[in-house]
């Protein structure tokens, strides 16, 4: 029985996905990109591991959930994540900022609806939040571990 193509399903942006549609590119694996509306998640939110997307199917139907953990997934499967347990620390606390960064100050800064209230906050975030986070990732960033992985791949 032939397997499926893979599938990542989320809605219709970058968002969340694009890591994962970017590695499966990376790793010459075709997928089907599923772009849902916000009405198509209301029916189909319950049938997902988690509850969120986006989600990822596999050629053999399992489905997983959790954008990081797909990542990581996916870097493992694709030797694109290290075997050395310092480099994988490094790797895990970018992706863990990034998201932090994401969830606690971005996310809310461009959901803001008021335009004043909205230009405000993205004064402080790049005020107070940004350099904090920028130095913290240019010194992981330059401690090699992200540039090891690249070797072999199209990284540049």
């Amino acid at each position: 029985m032939p397997l499926k193509p893979w599938k990542v399903t989320y809605f219709n942006g970058r968002g969340r996905a694009e890591g994962i549609r970017m590695v499966l590119v990376e790793a010459g694996v075709p997928f089907e990109d599923i772009r849902i509306t916000k009405q198509q998640w209301a029916t189909m939110k319950e049938s997902t591991p988690t509850h969120t997307l986006p989600i990822l199917e596999l050629e053999d139907g399992t489905v997983l959930s959790q954008s990081s953990a797909i990542l990581r997934y996916l870097g493992r499967k694709f030797g694109m994540y290290s075997d050395n347990i310092t480099e994988q620390y490094r790797i895990d606390l970018v992706m863990n900022m990034i998201d932090d960064l994401v969830d606690k100050i971005l996310v809310p800064t461009l959901l803001e609806k008021d335009p004043v209230l909205k230009a405000g906050k993205m004064k402080t975030v790049e005020a107070e939040d940004l350099p904090g986070y920028m130095k913290v990732l240019t010194r992981e960033l330059k401690a090699g571990a992200f540039y090891s992985r690249c070797q072999n791949l199209h990284c540049h």
